[in-house]
Parts: C-alpha cells; structure tokens; sequence
C-alpha cells in the first residue's frame, strides 16, 4: 500500500477519519466496523483507533476490522504485522526497551532512539513492492534519509492505566538533523454516561 494507494479513487481525503473518530462517540470497535461499509471513498490507509479501552486495526485493503489484544504489533505501509525486516527489527527493539523498569523520560528516549535506525536491509531481505531494488533498499530502514523523501518526525504516544497521555514527537531536517521537539501531557477525558 505504498504511497497511499488503495482500492477506491478516494473521493474523501483520509483526515476525516481521525476527525470522524475523534469528534464522534463511537467506540473504536464500533467506528472501525461502521467504516468498513464505506471505506472504498478513501484512497489506501490503515487506521489505528483507541477508545480508552479497545485498541483496533483496521485498512481499507484488508479483510475487516481487528481489534487487538495485548502484544508488540508493527505497522508501516502495508498490513499489521507485515514481516518487512524494518519491522521485525522495530518488533525485536521494542520488546528490549518494554520489558526494562524505567522512568517515562528514559522510556521516551529508548523508543526514539530506536526510531532513529536508519540500518538498510540486505539485498536478499528487500520486499518486492513494485518500486525497484534501488528504492527499496532506500525504504527499509526504519528511519529513511533522503533529501526529497525521507523521515522527518518521529512520534511516541505513552498512555497509562490511569488514562495519562504523553505525546512525544521529534523532528528532522532534510539533513537528518533534529530541528525541534514537542511533547504534550494531557488525560483522556472519562467516556460520556
């Protein structure tokens, strides 16, 4: 699903998705269920949706709505879990740093030093997504360099069981170079009775 290719001419720009979401008062197994039935108005995308308690996957180019227990899941421009050796490397990353006893600071900082891992795939472990070798190499890092196209935030969202939300994000350069942070705390607010 490269490059926000999907199944539809997607008539409907894919922002309003979060918006609908967001400003609505569906829960999230419900709101992913209900785009389904109209999810051809988009072009391609995945949605990740959280409503306080249910966390769900869902893409217009899979089969249906998921929603997701307890695990390490990874995601990047295909479906959940796709086996792309940046995401088996970010899966095996993140499994180290979850699993230490640290304070939201240090936690913060591992995850984005993971997301700064700019290591290349070998030739022989390079998907075949219709782009070209040579672009291919350049997309599996988990961070992408490149002038004209390449990573330029990095984004770590902490919630708590007491519904604490810290929203880390850095941002980079053309060159790769950090050129400003911003971090946010805020609670989700109680569900309406």
């Amino acid at each position: 699903m490269r490059g926000g290719a999907g199944p539809g001419a997607g008539p409907r720009s894919r922002g309003l998705i979060v918006n609908d979401f967001l400003s609505g008062s569906s829960e999230a197994p419900a709101y992913t269920r209900a785009l389904s039935t109209h999810a051809a108005d988009y072009a391609g995308f995945n949605l990740l949706a959280y409503d306080g308690s249910a966390l769900c996957w869902y893409s217009n180019c899979a089969a249906g709505p998921r929603q997701l227990e307890r695990g390490i899941y990874t995601l990047s421009n295909a479906q959940l879990d796709t086996a792309w050796p940046k995401s088996e490397r970010l899966r095996a990353a993140f499994g180290r740093v979850v699993g230490v006893s640290n304070a939201a600071d240090t936690f913060v900082s591992h995850l984005l030093d993971i997301l700064r891992d700019d290591q290349t795939a070998a030739d022989h472990e390079l998907p075949q997504t219709g782009i070209g070798h040579a672009m291919e190499r350049v997309l599996s890092s988990i961070f992408i360099r490149g002038d004209s196209y390449g990573t330029r935030c990095s984004s770590v969202v902490l919630i708590d069981d007491q519904g604490s939300v810290t929203f880390h994000e850095r941002r980079y350069d053309r060159a790769a170079r950090v050129n400003g942070e911003t971090r946010i705390e805020f609670e989700l607010a109680a569900p309406p009775a």
